[in-house]
């Protein structure tokens, strides 16, 4: 599985950062309001749900996970989190391919370690921070880079989401998105306007239907937590991925 599962971590608190150089300005202005808005969280916990809905080489495979996430920002706007959800993948004729898989991306704030377990099998990515921001819960700078790069973002709407007010941001694909991945043709993201934490995001296809979507429920500020679930042991006899090594080259 794509480590970008325990993202997707998500709340991608930071995503809609003050220095954007966005063309609308009216996102721009949300963007600082939002990024005022995140400085004054500490840690937060919520309910993930992760569904993925693609097909790939004419075999359709969803994806259906969920489970608690905690993430910790720390003073320098790097995050800390752990997130752990579980469900089962299935495709082919009539869902016939059926297996559970469980996903836990952890990070101490200087790495970020993607675990996924299935079919008896342990793979773990390890991975810099920095550099995965669409594997945690709280996102940051970069992952908005990487969609004002890719998307024009606007704001669509403002209402409630899960009994919170939100800002929903809406982004069409740039060209070469289009031609690289046709079958996304519109991103939105719901913001709470009270905390900065992002409710949920989604990548919809053609008929509006979610090709993948992320959401956060059940948020509660300043949760009680254990900060050594931030500390990622990998398994003995995993499969290790090491990026960081890639990188270091």
């Amino acid at each position: 599985m794509p480590h970008c599962i325990g993202f997707r971590s998500i709340a991608f608190a930071s995503l809609l950062w003050a220095g954007t150089s966005m063309a609308d300005e009216e996102v721009d202005r949300i963007a600082r309001e939002l990024h005022a808005r995140w400085q004054t969280v500490s840690a937060y916990s919520a309910q993930m749900r992760v569904t993925m809905d693609v097909t790939q080489s004419g075999i359709r495979v969803g994806t259906e996970l969920s489970g608690p996430m905690v993430l910790e920002r720390l003073p320098d706007d790097r995050v800390r989190f752990h997130s752990e959800v579980a469900g089962e993948v299935r495709g082919g004729p009539f869902n016939l391919l059926r297996f559970a898989i469980t996903a836990v991306s952890v990070s101490d704030g200087e790495f970020v370690y993607s675990e996924s377990r299935f079919r008896n099998t342990v793979t773990v990515t390890k991975d810099y921070a920095a550099s995965a921001v669409d594997a945690a819960p709280g996102g940051g700078s970069e992952r908005l880079m990487t969609f004002e790069e890719q998307y024009d973002l606007r704001l669509r709407s403002t209402g409630t989401l899960n009994g919170r007010r939100v800002y929903e941001i809406e982004g069409k694909p740039k060209a070469a998105l289009r031609e690289r991945n046709p079958q996304v043709r519109r991103l939105v993201m719901y913001f709470d306007r009270e905390t900065g934490i992002q409710l949920r995001l989604a990548l919809l296809d053609a008929a509006d239907k979610p090709l993948t979507e992320v959401t956060f429920s059940d948020v509660r500020l300043d949760p009680d937590y254990d900060p050594a679930m931030f500390d990622y042991r990998i398994p003995a006899g995993a499969k290790v991925v090491d990026k960081t090594a890639e990188k270091d080259d």
